[in-house]
């Protein structure tokens, strides 16, 4: 369990530390703005961090390694993820076979 926690921990600094450079370059770039534009550069901000995490969107079923899986977990509160049987079992249980059935009927026809 501590290792997990020590995973996440320097997953989360390896984030913190990229946005952090890319906020660097922002206020670098915008040296001499105006308190009125300050609010700009926030929303610049928020949207580097949401612009990384749309980045990594995930489709239902991917694949995750270790290191993804606890990046993931530390970044998003609401991923629901699984690993081994469960997450088979949890995806078979998903599949709606006769409409996969006829999906594939019609793509040979």
């Amino acid at each position: 369990e501590d290792e997990w926690y020590e995973g996440a921990l320097a997953l989360l600094k390896k984030s913190v530390n990229l946005l952090k450079k890319e906020v660097t370059e922002l206020k670098s770039k915008s040296k001499g703005v105006s308190k009125e534009n300050e609010f700009d550069v926030r929303a610049a901000e928020d949207e580097i961090i949401t612009q990384y995490l749309q980045d990594k969107k995930l489709n239902q079923g991917a694949l995750l390694s270790e290191d993804e899986y606890h990046e993931r977990i530390v970044l998003e509160s609401g991923l629901e993820a699984a690993m081994g049987a469960e997450a088979i079992r949890s995806l078979l249980k998903s599949l709606d076979l006769k409409a996969e059935r006829d999906t594939l009927r019609a793509e040979l026809s």
